[in-house]
């Protein structure tokens, strides 16, 4: 006699940390698929998918319902997100300040080291290790060819 089984508990599907982290941009964001497909892939291949995440919370500065004036997602360089030597949280600190236009310009939040959120949201730039509105390469004498030099 042979025995049938049910299945009542059928195997997961296997995951697509990218393609979750696509959706949850587009549904949650109100990120545009097409123009951020190649970052997010961008940053999975990169970075992994822990970290791959992590940086691509910052997309919402660049695209979707809440992004920055002024910026688009030619701008990720700038924020750094694709750059290895920069922490993901300081890249979460740029895209905050971005989409808080009123504290700093977004031609001057690339130069955003950290942020104080319980403080007021001010910035901090390199700047003498004061917590101000980073003035910029241009008159920050810790900036050099537009990259912090500490």
């Amino acid at each position: 006699m042979q025995q049938l089984s049910l299945a009542l508990f059928p195997a997961a599907k296997p995951r697509d940390p990218e393609a979750e982290c696509l959706r949850w941009l587009v549904r949650r964001h109100g990120c545009n698929a097409d123009r951020i497909r190649g970052t997010v892939h961008r940053l999975f291949a990169t970075f992994g998918a822990s970290e791959g995440l992590e940086r691509a919370k910052a997309i919402t500065a660049l695209d979707g319902a809440h992004k920055a004036s002024g910026l688009t997602i030619a701008n990720a360089d700038e924020l750094g997100i694709f750059d290895p030597s920069i922490d993901y949280h300081e890249v979460w600190d740029r895209a905050w300040e971005a989409k808080g236009g009123a504290i700093l310009s977004p031609d001057k939040c690339p130069h955003v080291r950290s942020t104080v959120y319980m403080s007021g949201g001010k910035a901090k730039c390199g700047a003498y290790g004061t917590w101000t509105n980073c003035p910029g390469p241009d008159q920050c004498a810790l900036f050099e060819n537009d990259r912090p030099t500490h």
